[in-house]
């Protein structure tokens, strides 16, 4: 008996939500379905008919589509699961590429460490994001920027800054504008360079198996980079660099010889200069990340995302990757 009361105390909510069009009381019953077998209602004090629809509740429909196509869902999926036609599913969904997401609730002066780099779709447009060191949230992107141009760098850094972004320190590729720009518009932020990007190019520069002797040395010191994990590491590190640059930095520096392979040793010696003072924040604060792997598994994932909605137009693709900054904080 208490579930037949349940049942009915359920439907009368139900239908006191529903108001009649003409006199506006809640005062209706359920009065069989339409052609289209949507339910029909009558209401008992002017005794007309109406079908009632909730524009919330068909919005929140609507989003839950576009965030399922959004996460790779193909249109013959999305047809199988919710029996919309092809055509209405590309009406839906081109609406909402049409509305910038809002912006997410984030605390931005809470976060303290952050991991940020950029990367090309097809080698035209590229993308920015920043991901939290310590959630792995992506918390802001911008798309298309380029992480080639300081000025623009420097405008979007400006309004981060001003959202309440400061964090203690960034984890980045080396990319120099972005460097310059994050120096410039926030002061005191502590930049750490990524030991895999570190290591990688190095390697790529010494060679896999260097004939010189000078390159076979740097490119064993390269090797020992991803493996500094205590201060005695680094300390020995540190002086194992100095006697090289001392044996063999000041005669490459000096040499008239500017072949394809001297040139690269001289690459790679003026790369490890550059980034030796940024490499080893982390040992100091556990909280900032080594390297920017999360970022670009991240960026991996998106792109697999993308090339299954790759005839996507290219004015509708700033909110697609808008959306996508959203819903991956999820």
């Amino acid at each position: 008996m208490s579930g037949i009361l349940e049942r009915n105390r359920k439907r009368f909510l139900i239908w006191r939500k529903k108001q009649c069009p003409s006199c506006r009381t809640n005062n209706v019953q359920r009065f069989g379905f339409t052609a289209a077998a949507t339910p029909r209602w009558r209401c008992k004090r002017c005794s007309k008919t109406f079908v009632w629809s909730n524009p919330t509740r068909s919005l929140l429909n609507e989003r839950k589509i576009f965030i399922k196509w959004l996460r790779g869902r193909s249109f013959s999926e999305l047809t199988d699961q919710y029996g919309h036609g092809p055509w209405k599913l590309k009406r839906l969904i081109h609406s909402w590429l049409e509305r910038p997401p809002t912006a997410p609730d984030i605390d931005w002066p809470a976060i303290r460490h952050v991991v940020m780099d950029g990367t090309f779709f097809r080698r035209q447009s590229c993308l920015i994001a920043i991901l939290d060191g310590k959630s792995h949230a992506c918390i802001s992107g911008a798309y298309p920027l380029s992480e080639n141009s300081r000025l623009l760098l420097s405008a979007y850094f400006l309004r981060l800054r001003a959202n309440g972004l400061h964090p203690a320190s960034a984890t980045v590729d080396g990319g120099r504008h972005m460097i310059s720009a994050l120096r410039e518009m926030l002061p005191g932020i502590v930049i750490r360079r990524c030991l895999v990007h570190v290591q990688r190019q190095g390697l790529m520069w010494c060679r896999a198996n260097p004939k010189r002797t000078d390159a076979r040395h740097l490119r064993n010191l390269f090797l020992r980079v991803s493996r500094i994990n205590t201060s005695e590491d680094r300390d020995a590190f540190l002086s194992d660099v100095q006697k090289w640059e001392t044996r063999f930095g000041t005669a490459l520096a000096e040499t008239p010889e500017r072949g394809r392979v001297v040139s690269d040793i001289i690459r790679a010696r003026s790369m490890l200069q550059k980034a030796l003072p940024d490499m080893f924040h982390y040992l100091d604060d556990p909280g900032i990340p080594r390297t920017t792997s999360m970022i670009e598994g991240y960026f991996s994932r998106l792109k697999e995302l993308y090339r299954r909605h790759r005839g996507l137009a290219k004015a509708r693709r700033a909110v697609y990757f808008a959306w996508h900054f959203v819903i991956s904080r999820r």
